[in-house]
């Protein structure tokens, strides 16, 4: 379960969405993962997933928990 104490909203993770969590970078690390590298992690993990549903489902995921402002965007460099 994920909580943002500024906007009150919960946020239910199932196995896949945690592993995908677990993935990001904490917001004070200097390494930025790109969604390539997330998905190709993701593919060794999940090896029955086709492709295109993991790419969806995680982009998915990852604008869901940005529209509930669980996470921040990385800062450019």
């Amino acid at each position: 379960m994920l909580f943002c104490s500024r906007s009150e909203a919960y946020f239910g993770l199932s196995r896949v969405g945690a592993k995908i969590w677990e993935m990001l970078p904490d917001a004070n690390s200097s390494v930025a993962n790109s969604f390539d590298e997330l998905i190709r992690s993701l593919q060794q993990t999940y090896t029955g997933v086709d492709a295109e549903t993991l790419i969806a489902d995680t982009r998915e995921f990852l604008e869901r928990i940005g529209e509930l402002e669980l996470t921040v965007d990385a800062p450019a460099t």
